[in-house]
């Protein structure tokens, strides 16, 4: 299930995604993954997408507790490559990784 909302600046925002909670900006592209909460995660999302040329403009993520699930949602600049999402996908501490893609009018 999914949560949202938009505030003042009309701007549409999740802020709840299969229980865990997160405020994150919905954008015209965009990666969602899924993974244990552990350290590095979000340093390897940087890294496979700075090695690969992906510009990140936000990073959101939210988990239900301490070593539990967890999820990060990516706000790009561009489409995220499926070469770069095989890389994501094929690394042990991500369970899973969607391109998501939004119709924001004007983004």
């Amino acid at each position: 299930s999914i949560a949202g909302t938009c505030f003042s600046d009309g701007k549409p925002r999740f802020i709840q995604i299969k229980g865990i909670n997160l405020d994150a900006e919905v954008g015209q592209h965009m990666l969602y993954t899924t993974n244990a909460d552990a350290p590095g995660i979000i340093g390897l999302l940087g890294t496979v997408c700075g090695e690969n040329g992906v510009n990140i403009a936000n990073f959101q993520l939210g988990r239900n507790r301490p070593g539990g699930d967890a999820i990060a949602l990516l706000y790009l600049d561009a489409p995220f490559p499926e070469n770069v999402l095989e890389q994501v996908r094929a690394h042990k501490s991500i369970d899973s990784a969607k391109r998501l893609h939004f119709d924001v009018g004007g983004a």
